[in-house]
């Protein structure tokens, strides 16, 4: 009889533990879907600190549930939680139901984290996923604008050979427009060859170290024979180191040794040492901040004869602002110059402010503007001139660029210059207009 009795208490025990526990898992569900519910709905109206609430209280109820965890993804996603996010679509992206939706979710969250490389992986095997036109083309956008991101900062070109022929017409050709030493109005037309060489000698997670070379060779068509040779050979050397230990800031250091030839004479040196700090603000901007420390030194020529007096030495600091939105990219900057010349007439204190704008009108077409003002204070009177001199100049750009093929491109451009002085000797104009093909050998 007690064998009985105890074999229906405990009989009667585990069916009420099984009750219970059949109770608990219903009303589990019921609460799911009631957070699930209320949590899309707070998405769908863009209530997100109130959807994150909601559907964590459906993870807690059913914590591997892919909905929730998909949903909470989004709600992050659109709070800017990005590392949040990523995790929470990472656990979903193989899962059949939300696996498009996830890639594309992945693509769009290594985009705002300015990681093109990745998005682009997750954007391209989204768009193999669905076909509605409109989420294709969301993604393809997001493409667009990673593609963009990376021309502007060359991230895909460890090694880099341009050759660029062209031809110009100047209304007055000087070396150094910012002070011209040469009599004006000396207009000519030129021929010229570019080349713009560059590679990365050492990469890794830690830094890396690139080296580029720009020669350039102009030959002009009246103005080149002695002692009123115009024409101009160009140098540049560029190695420069750069820390990638950290996604988001970017720092870097280098050194630019420049000689430039004016006919048959050597006309000076330039040695630059520089700095700079590169903040990316996600995909779309991203800013740097910018020192220069530059030694020049000019030589006496027939042509000219007092040109040492500029040799010295020059600050530089600035800040630039990059933008990349689609089919428009650019930069808004200022720079402060602080140079000492050998003679205070040639000393100045100044700041440089612009922009430049390229807008995509449509593959292969694009065309960039640029404009720039320029201000400058001399330290000491000119001989002769009995003032302190100071100028103010006026720069545009406008150039049409046209992808003829894969390697090869066209480039037309014109450019103004309007310089005003305070003393009218130092007043001039300049109008440059040509011609350029550009083929990317590497």
């Amino acid at each position: 009889m007690k064998r009985n009795i105890v074999f229906y208490s405990l009989l009667f025990l585990l069916g009420s533990c099984l009750l219970l526990t059949s109770l608990t898992s219903a009303m589990a569900a019921n609460n799911y879907e009631l957070y699930i519910a209320q949590g899309i709905d707070k998405v769908n109206e863009s209530k997100f600190d109130e959807a994150i609430g909601l559907l964590q209280k459906a993870l807690d109820a059913s914590p591997d549930n892919p909905e929730a965890i998909y949903y909470t993804g989004v709600a992050n996603s659109r709070l800017g939680n990005l590392d949040t996010a990523e995790e929470m679509f990472k656990k979903v992206v193989a899962d059949k139901e939300y696996a498009a939706n996830a890639h594309l979710e992945l693509g769009r969250v290594y985009y705002m984290k300015g990681r093109c490389d990745m998005s682009k992986q997750y954007l391209e095997k989204f768009i193999s996923f669905t076909s509605k036109k409109e989420a294709v083309a969301y993604a393809d956008n997001l493409i667009q604008q990673c593609r963009s991101a990376e021309r502007r900062d060359r991230e895909d070109e460890p090694y880099k050979l341009n050759i660029s022929l062209g031809a110009q017409y100047d209304s007055n050709v000087v070396l150094d427009p910012d002070n011209p030493l040469v009599s004006k109005d000396k207009s000519d037309g030129r021929v010229f060859g570019l080349v713009n060489a560059g590679a990365d000698i050492v990469e890794n997670d830690t830094f890396k170290f690139r080296t580029d070379y720009t020669f350039y060779q102009s030959v002009h068509f009246d103005l080149n024979n002695s002692p009123n040779d115009f024409d101009v050979q160009y140098h540049g050397l560029t190695p420069s180191l750069e820390l990638t230990v950290f996604e988001m800031v970017v720092p870097s250091v280098g050194y630019t040794l420049e000689h430039v030839r004016f006919g048959n004479d050597w006309y000076g040196r330039i040695q630059t040492y520089f700095t700079k700090v590169k903040v990316r603000e996600g995909v779309h901007y991203s800013t740097e901040g910018i020192y220069e420390y530059r030694d020049v030194d000019y030589q006496n020529s027939v042509l000219f004869a007092s040109n040492s007096l500029r040799s010295g030495w020059k600050h530089t600091v600035g800040v630039k602002q990059n933008f990349y939105r689609g089919k428009i990219e650019g930069d808004i900057h200022y720079y402060y110059d602080d140079k000492h010349a050998s003679t205070s007439y040639w000393s100045y204190r100044g700041d440089r402010v612009g922009a430049e704008v390229l807008y995509q009108i449509k593959e292969p077409l694009a065309v960039i503007g640029a404009v720039d003002y320029n201000r400058r204070k001399y330290r000491g009177v000119f001989p002769g001139l009995g003032v302190i001199r100071y100028d103010k100049a006026m720069m545009y750009r406008l150039d049409l660029h046209y992808q003829l093929a894969e390697n090869f491109a066209l480039t037309l451009s014109e450019t103004y210059i309007d310089n005003r002085s305070n003393n009218t000797t130092f007043d001039y104009d300049r109008n440059i207009i040509g011609a350029m093909v550009t083929w990317g050998a590497i």
